[in-house]
C-alpha cells in the first residue's frame, strides 16, 4: 500500500524495472484515485476520498477558526466516505481462494 498514486506508480515502475509481474507476483494499491489511475499498466487498484467535499470541510473549520467559533481541534472526528477501487495491480495471494469483497470504510475513523 502506497501513501498515494503517485508514489504507487513509481512502486509500479520499480517492480517492472526489476522484473516482477504486477499483481502475479505482487499486488499494488495507491491512495487518491488520481486520473491517470485507470490509464496505466496494469491500472492501478487505489482508495478514492470524495476530494472536493473534503476541502469543503477544511475550508468550514479554517473559517470557523478564523471567526473565532471553533476550536483547534474539531470535537468530533471529521470522517469521510471511502471506497476501494479494484484494478488490475492487485491479486489474491497464490493459493489462495478468491473471495467477493466490497469494501466501504469512512476515512478517518478506526479499522
Amino acid at each position: 500500500f502506497a501513501a498515494n498514486d503517485m508514489l504507487a506508480m513509481g512502486c509500479l515502475q520499480v517492480l517492472r524495472d526489476h522484473g516482477v509481474q504486477v499483481p502475479a507476483q505482487m499486488s499494488v494499491v495507491g491512495f487518491n484515485d488520481v486520473v491517470a489511475a485507470d490509464m496505466l499498466q496494469p491500472p492501478l487498484t487505489t482508495v478514492r476520498i470524495p476530494q472536493r467535499e473534503l476541502g469543503r470541510r477544511a475550508g468550514e473549520l479554517i473559517l470557523e477558526l478564523m471567526a473565532g467559533e471553533g476550536d483547534r481541534y474539531p470535537s468530533e472526528p471529521v470522517r469521510l466516505p471511502c471506497e476501494l477501487v479494484v484494478r488490475g495491480s492487485t491479486a489474491p495471494p497464490p493459493d489462495v481462494p478468491a473471495i467477493d469483497v466490497v469494501v466501504r470504510h469512512s476515512y478517518g475513523s478506526p479499522a
